[in-house]
């Protein structure tokens, strides 16, 4: 939850700042794909009934999912400007945390023991080296 939780605090704040006409779109798939994952991934833990509808969890749950140095990059991103410079950071860290998360649905899937969440780390699997990709040719592009 904790790297999933910031990459959609950090894909929030890069919503309005960053420039890049395809960083902006990947902004909008990220911040639908974050919001969809943690919904699913709340649902399994508490056994929540069935639903169609995703809510968008507020800024203050997510911040509490974070540690101190999760706090402290939706910070730094919150505090540049925007434009070019901000558009590298928010890659470099999307870069960083689609990388960890990898790292996570790795480790479930060496040692499947829940349904469920495994097949939301397949699913995720396929998806953050997909966003990595992306996150590579838009670098390039920045």
């Amino acid at each position: 939850m904790a790297y999933g939780s910031l990459s959609l605090l950090l894909s929030r704040v890069a919503k309005s700042k960053v420039t890049h006409p395809m960083l902006k779109q990947f902004v909008d798939f990220e911040i639908a794909e974050q919001e969809t994952v943690a919904d699913a991934l709340k649902a399994i833990q508490t056994n929540a009934a069935p639903s169609g509808s995703i809510p968008s969890p507020s800024d203050t749950d997510l911040l509490k999912n974070l540690d101190d140095a999760g706090k402290a990059s939706v910070e730094k991103l919150r505090a540049l400007k925007a434009g070019s410079e901000f558009d590298r950071d928010y890659i470099r860290y999307e870069v960083e945390g689609h990388r960890k998360l990898l790292d996570i649905q790795e480790v479930y899937l060496k040692a499947p023991d829940n349904l469920d969440q495994t097949n939301v780390a397949k699913l995720a699997q396929g998806m953050i080296k997909e966003h990595l990709t992306l996150l590579a040719d838009l670098d390039k592009a920045a």
